[in-house]
């Protein structure tokens, strides 16, 4: 009989995908034989600093302020796969917020091929397919690509959320204290 802690943390297959998800493995620290110090160690993993910051930025006509959005979570596979994350919190935000007409601006071309050819992409299937019915939601939805240059309020609020220690999100029209 396999024990919880087998299925999560020891057997072939959750070691290839704790391998995946950069979690460090050793013979004494991770994983042991109890399930409550492999939680542990990787609740602990998650605020060391091994994480990306997602920072959006969105301007509308209508408003007078802009809504803007900042998290950090655990580290993507790739620099790609947290561009995908990031677009698809902000569709969701922007879903929530009853924003309609939305415009996404990225710095990174990759990020636009494949949103515009979902199918040429498989390794990120799953992202498509959420982005593909979020974008159901909306009465006009554009993904373009912009300079580096032009994309410095989404790349600062990116920063800020991967340099905080904690696990945060945050959604407003306005900066919090921790964001400047």
């Amino acid at each position: 009989m396999e024990t919880v802690n087998h299925v999560l943390f020891a057997c072939p297959s959750a070691c290839q995908s704790w391998a995946i998800v950069y979690i460090p493995v050793g013979a004494i620290t991770f994983p042991t034989e109890s399930v409550y110090a492999n939680m542990d160690y990787i609740l602990r993993l998650t605020s060391t600093g091994d994480q990306n910051g997602l920072g959006w930025f969105c301007e509308h006509a209508q408003e007078p302020s802009p809504t803007m959005g900042a998290k950090n979570l655990r580290r993507s596979l790739s620099p790609l796969h947290a561009e995908v994350e990031a677009l698809v919190w902000a569709t969701r935000c922007m879903i929530d917020h009853n924003s309609r007409d939305v415009e996404f601006v990225t710095d990174c071309s990759d990020l636009v091929k494949m949103v515009s050819s979902p199918t040429d992409w498989t390794a990120f299937s799953v992202y498509m397919d959420d982005i593909t019915i979020d974008r159901e939601e909306f009465s006009s939805f554009s993904l373009s690509l912009v300079p580096r240059s032009l994309n410095v309020k989404a790349d600062y609020l990116a920063r800020q959320a991967r340099s905080i220690p904690q696990l945060v999100k945050y959604v407003n029209n306005c900066l919090s204290h921790w964001l400047v």
